[in-house]
């Protein structure tokens, strides 16, 4: 950790630093009481040095026009994606919190979404080359992530039942952390794997050749990404209010 003090030498902040192996680092800022105007400008002071907030860290929107060419675009987007993905991954193999997990299976999922959706942007043979590996990344995350929501929730589930049931759920929470220490065995050695490698190889080159590639296989690649997006958006709101209608 860093204490950073004023021209008093007095301390006004704690910041604990966190790094994993790859060289990924995040902080923590903890202002002391009465200091939090002089957090501020440490914090302001830090973006300007090209640190990222939680926000930033998370966000997946990327600038782009109506009109431009949905491969244009849909470039971007997955470019942006596979960064969350590579800033996350080094915290996820150091345990350093849940929430890296969380966010690196949020941009996974996106990922799977827009090859889905877009999918007439990309030729089939560039879909068939990382749409299964993705899922496969999506279904080897998945355990891990579902045993740290028990064990984040667990003492609170279980302050909602009686006493004596209380008392007769205590084994339950080893036999958790005994499992989730099983499933991260597994998810490292998915995520840290020559198919894994391979996928982030593969991404590269089917996104170096979206905008370069002929349009025969790919129908869509041309069409202005408002137009197709709200295709796609009108198409999956159809299906919603369909299943909608089934509910009795």
């Amino acid at each position: 950790g860093l204490e950073v003090r004023d021209v008093r030498e007095k301390l006004v902040c704690r910041i604990a630093v966190y790094g994993a192996p790859g060289g990924s680092f995040w902080l923590t800022l903890e202002p002391l009481k009465g200091y939090e105007g002089d957090a501020k400008q440490i914090r302001r002071r830090l973006r300007a040095a090209g640190v990222l907030t939680e926000k930033d860290w998370k966000s997946a929107k990327v600038p782009m026009k109506a009109g431009e060419r949905a491969d244009v675009a849909i470039q971007r987007v997955l470019s942006r994606l596979l960064d969350i993905q590579d800033a996350n991954l080094p915290a996820v193999l150091a345990d350093a919190d849940p929430e890296f997990l969380h966010d690196y299976r949020v941009a996974v999922r996106r990922t799977r979404t827009v090859l889905r959706e877009m999918r007439g942007v990309f030729t089939p043979q560039d879909l068939e080359l990382v749409r299964g590996s993705f899922k496969w990344l999506q279904n080897y995350t998945g355990p891990t992530r579902d045993l740290d929501v028990y064990l984040e929730e667990f003492e609170a589930l279980r302050g909602l039942t009686t006493d004596a049931i209380q008392e007769d759920l205590s084994p339950l929470e080893p036999l958790l952390l005994e499992r989730r220490r099983w499933a991260r065995v597994v998810m490292e050695q998915a995520l840290t794997s020559d198919r894994a490698r391979e996928l982030r190889e593969n991404c590269d080159e089917v996104l170096q050749r979206l905008t370069t590639a002929g349009e025969d296989q790919r129908p869509h690649a041309g069409r202005p990404i408002a137009k197709l997006s709200a295709k796609r958006i009108r198409r999956v709101h159809r299906k919603m209010v369909r299943m909608g209608r089934a509910i009795e």
